[in-house]
């Protein structure tokens, strides 16, 4: 028997090196990193000894096509090479890039939305924000890896270009900056409007056709204010109204920078009739069918989203830190006061904070920091007593030499925090300022923005006051968002009220954050004009907030094309709630349901949206007149008494 085993284990042997390659031409190990040859290295007759098969690491799979590190992109012409990437993403750096978006003429251009992907499938990133005086910035980007940055604004052609950061430890301004138009080149679009050189063709002050609007291609609002950011927040100023006004009132035309029918649906005070709750929020939808003098039937639908007003009483206690930026702009600007002469921008946040201690209750405590180039601690922790102790603090404040340390009043807001933590009472930085810094604390602000982050997931948020009309308002919505906050304006004296008083408690704990509000309208219909930008495009999303006492109001029209009474409005409401979790709310009405909803809405939001079409040239007199002697002429509610004046008041302008 030992013989038989033996003699079975040489048969063995001699079979498995009958099966060998011949001597000299088995596959030895390379150096690469997988420990064996690339695929594409070996013959292609050559035979593999079981025990030599190369492992196919991840390079080695980028060699033979069979996987990509990128996405490919969308098919186009390539003018230039794309940035290398580096090969080994096993470990990403963080990096901040800015630009500018420059017209052809080299003017600066504000209101351009500009979106970053990242093109490599192991790290995701996407962001997107607004130019303010042609300037742009992101933070927290992946270095090293190659990032597609897009432009684009009505009337102009989409631009994009590829980019790999550079870690930028030093906080250099200048290594990662990348500017668009003004005669730079960027890589075109699929369907290019403008010269060969690439450069930003010139504003077509025509309207751009709209998109038909159907069930396959559901309407997402996307509000952007040329100049001011993001604005469906409750952003908005009540001093935008009066700036409207006083121009009406002198008999000029407002700047168009001024008239957003977007904005201005949010701080009219829209009727509400029957509302329906979805969650927190407040939902009311209607429309109407009209044949316009022209003999064109139209459908216009409305609708008005709201959060009910949160009480003094009604919300939680709460540690309330005000953090005031103190600088050089701050001391100098004057705003519009409640008459007609301007009012210093320090007084008007003295007043607010006169306001704000008015707004608080037995149970708060109360905080005020100071900073510049350093920071300053004015009151800590003091309970509430009934008394001015916040603009008491800042009235007997030292002298502080003005600076942006933003990082330092950021720390020494939380160390606050910190010592006053107590179960059942909340903790809110409340940040005032204007955002703006030098080039050369970009580093600063993506610690800053780091630090926010940090803080808001370990329950201490953050919600900033925009102060003065001088901003950098996408870096303080940037600010909001990541502290789980939301943003208000404060640019005239009339703003105090609402903003230190009416929405305080949403700005303390906000119930509806990051706001996704997406039309569904039945198919056929082809969308006329809106009182928003509104896009056909999936997935268009904005950081928003709407706070408990706020609204907004939406318009839109459609032609005549026949719809049935069957025929279905969806509206789809997306938002993160109060304890941070994502929620989705869907409200949908027949048509025939919709006719009998909410109509003096419909008319009032149409007026509104009538005088601000007609500012922004969209409409013409006559046909503003037609609307007012036809379907509109029995129309009277408060609102609408309001605006008929203004409407004729914009008739009459030279």
């Amino acid at each position: 028997m030992p013989y038989l085993g033996l003699l079975l284990l040489i048969s063995c042997l001699w079979a498995c090196s009958s099966q060998a390659p011949v001597a000299g031409n088995a596959p030895q190990p390379s150096a690469s990193v997988s420990g064996s040859p690339a695929p594409d290295s070996l013959p292609d007759d050559q035979v593999l000894n079981p025990f030599y098969l190369p492992r196919l690491g991840y390079r080695d799979l980028l060699a033979t096509g069979e996987a990509q590190d990128t996405a490919p992109l969308p098919s186009e012409a390539e003018p230039a090479p794309r940035p290398t990437a580096t090969a080994d993403i096993s470990t990403i750096e963080r990096s901040t890039f800015s630009g500018q978006v420059l017209d052809d003429a080299g003017r600066p251009m504000n209101g351009v939305l500009v979106q970053v992907r990242s093109l490599n499938r192991s790290v995701v990133f996407t962001a997107e924000t607004l130019t303010v005086e042609g300037s742009y910035h992101f933070s927290n980007a992946p270095a090293g890896i190659q990032l597609e940055i897009i432009i684009s604004a009505p009337g102009y052609a989409t631009r994009r270009r590829v980019e790999v950061l550079k870690s930028n430890k030093q906080g250099d301004p200048q290594a990662n900056h990348y500017d668009f138009g003004g005669g730079t080149t960027s890589t075109p679009s699929p369907t290019p409007q403008a010269s060969a050189t690439g450069t930003l063709p010139s504003y077509a002050p025509a309207p751009a056709p709209l998109t038909p609007v159907g069930a396959s291609a559901p309407a997402y609002f996307y509000y952007r204010a040329p100049g001011s950011g993001l604005s469906v927040d409750g952003s908005a100023s009540l001093g935008l109204l009066q700036r409207i006004l006083n121009q009406l009132n002198q008999n000029r035309r407002p700047p168009l920078t001024l008239v957003r029918p977007w904005d201005v649906l949010a701080l009219e005070a829209l009727p509400a009739e029957s509302p329906v709750s979805l969650g927190p929020l407040r939902l009311e939808m209607g429309l109407r069918t009209q044949t316009l003098a022209s003999g064109a039937t139209v459908h216009d639908w409305a609708a008005r989203l709201a959060v009910p007003a949160l009480t003094r009483e009604e919300r939680s206690n709460t540690h309330l830190i005000v953090l005031l930026e103190q600088n050089d702009l701050l001391q100098q600007t004057r705003l519009p006061g409640a008459a007609s002469a301007p009012v210093p921008l320090l007084d008007v946040i003295a007043q607010g904070l006169e306001t704000l201690d008015t707004e608080l209750k037995n149970g708060d405590l109360v905080s005020l920091v100071r900073f510049g180039a350093e920071a300053q601690v004015l009151l800590e922790g003091q309970a509430f007593s009934g008394t001015q102790a916040l603009s008491e603090a800042l009235a007997a404040a030292p002298a502080l030499a003005p600076g942006h340390d933003l990082p330092q009043g950021l720390q020494t807001a939380y160390q606050l925090a910190q010592q006053y933590v107590q179960p059942g009472r909340g903790t809110r930085v409340l940040l005032l300022g204007t955002g703006l810094v030098p080039d050369t604390l970009q580093a600063d602000m993506l610690e800053a923005e780091a630090l926010v982050s940090s803080q808001a997931e370990q329950g201490t948020g953050l919600s900033v006051i925009a102060c003065g009309l001088q901003l950098h308002e996408q870096r303080l919505h940037q600010l909001s968002s990541l502290g789980r906050g939301a943003l208000l304006r404060l640019e005239s004296a009339v703003d105090v009220p609402r903003v230190f008083g009416t929405l305080l408690p949403g700005l303390l704990a906000p119930a509806v954050r990051q706001l996704a509000v997406q039309l569904e309208s039945p198919t056929g219909l082809n969308l006329l004009s809106s009182s928003s930008e509104s896009s056909a495009a999936q997935g268009l999303r904005w950081q928003s907030a709407l706070l408990p006492g706020a609204q907004q109001g939406f318009w839109q029209r459609y032609d005549g094309a026949a719809l049935s009474d069957t025929a279905v409005f969806r509206l789809r409401l997306r938002y993160t709630d109060a304890q941070n979790q994502s929620q989705e709310r869907v409200y949908e009405r027949s048509v025939a349901q919709l006719r009998q909803q909410y109509q003096s809405g419909v008319n009032d939001v149409r007026l509104i949206a009538m005088l601000y079409q007609g500012l922004r040239q969209e409409l013409s007199p006559a046909q503003a007149q037609q609307e007012l002697d036809g379907h509109l002429q029995g129309h009277q509610t408060p609102l609408a008494q309001r605006y008929r004046p203004l409407i004729q008041q914009w008739r009459n302008l030279p």
